[in-house]
């Protein structure tokens, strides 16, 4: 990102290209995370949460709780991003480093949240996929 703000303040390129491939990217990365986190709240937490429920552990509910709150804090500067990045008027340099600056902060949660994931809620998935493989063995 420091770079692309560098890039963006100096005028060795055309940071509107720059700028609207990155608004474009980051727009098709925003519909892979909506679809990522329909999925998980419509498949992959309520599955873990019947085994939890049924093998009482209550970390689970606590850790689908931060990684969905992370899903909303990502998206929320995502479209704050989309949002000054799709504004009708041309960009100015400005505008593009504020825009570049929200879509930081939506990278920096979501590497939050991968660690969160990682950290949080793969090794007790983990735990209740193998308590329930031990039953049905």
């Amino acid at each position: 990102m420091s770079h692309l703000l560098v890039t963006l303040s100096g005028t060795e390129v055309d940071a509107e290209d720059v700028f609207q491939s990155l608004r474009q990217e980051a727009s098709d990365f925003m519909a892979e995370l909506e679809a990522h986190e329909a999925w998980e709240e419509q498949e992959a937490f309520p599955f873990f949460a019947g085994l939890a429920h049924s093998d009482m552990e209550p970390g689970f509910t606590m850790a689908g709780w931060i990684i969905e709150e992370d899903h909303k804090q990502a998206g929320r500067m995502l479209h704050a991003f989309l949002e000054q990045a799709g504004a009708e008027e041309e960009p100015d340099r400005v505008r593009m480093i504020k825009a570049i600056s929200l879509l930081d902060v939506a990278c920096s949660v979501l590497t939050e949240h991968l660690t969160s994931e990682g950290e949080m809620l793969l090794p007790i998935a983990d735990r209740l996929l193998k308590r329930r493989d031990g039953r049905q063995a």
